[in-house]
């Protein structure tokens, strides 16, 4: 059984996950139409947007009462952000509100990739994502 295949016929749209010279693998979104990319992270609890790409497309952020932890120990205060316009490869988002924080440098380099958040398993879950390592794609619905 060919995964794409199946996956087809049940309206997954295939995203292609690319792995970095770090090792970690991202796909491609946009807001707004500004092209970057998500780091894919399945031990991440929530979606998180980095600062700066956030702001430089305009969405505007509101405080929360929430921190997230990173490793080595790096902690940042999380604020919220509505985004109605992310695209993950092909597949359109439902609007929703998504985590933003500056994240930590070592979570952005990434060689010459522009990391634009963190794909936790929140979207990875109301998407019903399927993460084909064979394939090395990553298919939502």
């Amino acid at each position: 059984m060919h995964l794409s295949s199946v996956a087809s016929t049940e309206k997954f749209v295939k995203i292609p996950l690319r792995r970095e010279e770090s090792g970690a693998l991202t796909v491609p979104c946009s807001v707004h139409g500004q092209p970057a990319r998500l780091l894919v992270d399945t031990g991440a609890f929530i979606t998180i947007f980095q600062e700066a790409f956030l702001k430089s497309v305009g969405i505007p952020l509101e405080a929360t009462r929430v921190s997230a932890h990173f490793p080595r120990g790096v902690a940042r205060n999380v604020r919220a952000g509505q985004i109605d316009d992310l695209r993950i490869g092909g597949f359109k988002t439902p609007p929703a509100k998504f985590g933003v924080t500056a994240l930590p440098n070592f979570t952005l380099l990434r060689g010459s990739a522009r990391i634009g958040g963190i794909l936790g398993i929140d979207t990875l879950y109301n998407c019903h994502a399927i993460i084909d390592f064979d394939g090395m794609n990553l298919f939502l619905k």
